[in-house]
């Protein structure tokens, strides 16, 4: 987590619903599990895991970030809920309107940088 930053783990994660709320920033190394899927849920998007490194920022100004590092996610946003596929170096902005602007490669060392800066380490199983 980053600085400032506030994970809620939702209800029934214990029992297999893997759901995950976030403000702020956050790094994610997950290990894909078919039968208990890992989401972020974040303002108006939704971010399921397909086995993946990823980023999350979500600023009430900005909207919400997601950048891809390794393996893939799905996007989802509450203005089509159509799932968009986000591979390694992709990098996606869902506005406040919660569309979402997809960057083919868009993800850079920015998107990372600020988990080099706090050296905290929260695991969520």
């Amino acid at each position: 987590l980053g600085p400032s930053s506030e994970l809620v783990i939702g209800a029934g994660y214990a029992d297999g619903a893997r759901t995950v709320r976030l403000r702020g920033k956050a790094l994610f190394t997950v290990k894909h599990d078919g039968a208990h899927p890992f989401a972020v849920e974040a303002q108006r998007a939704r971010i399921t895991d397909i086995g993946t490194e990823f980023s999350v920022t979500s600023d009430v100004d900005n909207g919400v970030t997601v950048a891809v590092r390794e393996g893939a996610v799905e996007l989802r946003t509450s203005a089509d809920g159509a799932p968009s596929l986000l591979r390694p170096g992709d990098r996606a902005v869902v506005g406040r309107d919660a569309g979402a602007t997809i960057v083919r490669g868009g993800a850079s060392d920015d998107d990372f940088a600020f988990i080099s800066r706090f050296r905290g380490t929260c695991l969520v199983y």
